[in-house]
């Protein structure tokens, strides 16, 4: 298989010391040929030992110098030349058949992009690990990738050509990857759905941080919408106030975790009612930025400066 496509594995971190080593692991364990694929690691300002432990580990390190995993991304994109770039997170653990499925489902959709399947592991018992296991089944992931269009970048395959063409990612907000499979998909490359390429994600979410996350990508959301807001939108944004109870999805929330007993009723409708208000709050948020011009700038001004390679040559997987 020497005409294998050359793939690059890309993986920001930041302060992953205590899962990254599991996922480069489960990468040293691919089917896809050796020589036809690498790993890259960029630090985002960790503190701990994870550029260490990728090092040892045979992963190629960058340093980027901003604390952003798009700017991460965009430094990866830069200093590097594989045919595609496969995308997974720091606390994932990619199946053997990642990368192989991933191109195989390209081969045969020839989109330039394909999102794969994540499955939910709970690290710690949280109402906001139980919010993201209940609202992320199998059939909700593949509704996002084919009908919305949604790739994000915990697993996901894009061609080179389409990142150079149209990327890199946008570094103004929370979304960026999203929209970015939105963008592909408005210029027909619509992003596939291969429910093979599976990595296991670890929920590790207090509930505090779900919250603040569902606040954040929402304003991501509202801030890469296509279409310029207006102050009326805005106004009717501020009118979609979630005063309804939605007592309907407490009990998925509440059996989320099957082996961890059930949570209280009335205290898992509060921290779901909190939920909608930090995804309202974020919603009026990026629709005001918006409102008041601050557009998401270009991500052309992301390229190799971002980051620097180690001098110290990466041992083979």
């Amino acid at each position: 298989m020497s005409d294998s496509p050359f793939v690059t594995v890309v993986i920001p971190a930041l302060n992953e010391e205590q899962v990254i080593a599991d996922c480069l692991r489960a990468l040293q364990g691919q089917t896809w040929p050796r020589d036809r694929y690498e790993v890259i690691v960029v630090d985002n300002g960790s503190a701990d030992r994870t550029a260490d432990i990728a090092r040892s580990l045979g992963a190629r390190v960058l340093y980027a110098t901003e604390r952003s995993a798009y700017v991460a991304r965009n430094a990866a994109i830069a200093a590097s030349t594989g045919d595609y770039l496969a995308f997974t997170d720091a606390d994932c653990v990619p199946a053997a058949c990642w990368i192989a499925d991933l191109v195989a489902a390209d081969a045969r959709h020839v989109t330039g992009i394909v999102a794969g399947h994540i499955e939910y592991k709970m690290a710690f018992e949280s109402l906001g690990n139980r919010m993201l296991i209940a609202s992320r089944s199998g059939e909700v992931i593949r509704e996002n990738v084919c009908v919305h269009h949604c790739a994000p970048t915990g697993n996901v395959l894009i061609r080179r050509d389409l990142l150079e063409r149209h990327g890199p990612f946008s570094t103004t907000a929370f979304g960026s990857d999203v929209a970015f499979s939105r963008k592909l998909a408005a210029c027909g490359h619509p992003p596939v759905y291969a429910p093979g390429a599976i990595v296991v994600h670890q929920c590790d979410l207090t509930s505090g941080e779900y919250l603040s996350r569902t606040y954040w990508n929402n304003r991501g959301n509202a801030v890469h919408a296509p279409e310029q807001p207006t102050t009326a939108d805005l106004f009717r944004q501020l009118a979609q106030f979630p005063w309804r109870p939605g007592f309907r999805n407490v009990p998925a929330v509440q059996l989320a975790v099957a082996d961890q007993p059930r949570t209280a009723f009335l205290t898992t409708w509060l921290y779901m009612c909190g939920a909608r208000l930090a995804a309202y709050a974020g919603r009026v948020a990026g629709t005001a930025v918006r409102v008041i011009g601050r557009k998401p700038a270009s991500a052309a001004a992301i390229a190799a400066p971002a980051a620097s390679i180690v001098d110290a040559p990466a041992r083979l997987l």
